[in-house]
């Protein structure tokens, strides 16, 4: 080979994926917004662990509580009956997803 250079290199089209990276970061963008701005106190938590994930501002007023206590407390004690969460998990868990769940 001596003194020659030689290269080898793949090129890819990217475009697809970029675009759909921006669309899924502005639908995240626009959930979190109405997720903080909402004037209903919503919680998001795990099914079977309790644990909190997330939880907006008007359900820091609610509760009189910050974020960051809420978040350290599980996700049962949030709720008046807890005999109530584990029938909507249980319907959940059936259905594969609820809508205007209401107990």
């Amino acid at each position: 080979m001596g003194n020659r250079l030689l290269l080898q290199g793949t090129i890819r089209d990217i475009t697809n994926e970029k675009q759909i990276n921006d669309a899924l970061k502005n639908s995240e963008e626009k959930y979190r917004t109405l997720f903080e701005n909402v004037e209903v106190g919503m919680f998001c938590s795990t099914i079977d662990s309790y644990k909190m994930l997330a939880v907006n501002n008007k359900i820091c007023e609610i509760t009189e509580l910050s974020k960051q206590e809420l978040l350290a407390k599980p996700a049962f004690i949030h709720w008046k009956n807890i005999d109530d969460r584990i029938k909507m998990i249980q319907e959940l868990k059936n259905r594969g997803s609820i809508n205007e769940y209401i107990q």
